[in-house]
């Protein structure tokens, strides 16, 4: 839920507890939500992976998306990554 108040403070809801208050990058407002990340196979386009955190930034989320991938389709010898992702973890 949008709201003056929630934009300015750090207000949980009762529905969703373990969402966080984070910043839209379209138009600058706050909404209550989750950070999603998804692993995908360049060769086939299929999701091999995902992630869902409360965390406003990535630089934390590399480390849990790359171990959500089965290990019957093995580890990942690389890796495309955005600027986002960078930081202690990368």
């Amino acid at each position: 839920m949008r709201s003056a108040r929630n934009a300015t403070r750090r207000v949980l809801t009762q529905s969703d507890p373990q969402s966080r208050i984070m910043k839209n990058p379209t138009d600058a407002g706050f909404e209550q939500d989750y950070n999603a990340q998804i692993a995908v196979d360049q060769g086939s386009l299929l999701i091999v992976g995902n992630a869902l955190s409360n965390h406003p930034n990535d630089t934390q989320e590399a480390e849990p998306t790359l171990q959500s991938i089965s290990s019957a389709i093995g580890t990942p010898n690389a890796a495309a990554l955005d600027a986002g992702y960078f930081g202690p973890a990368t």
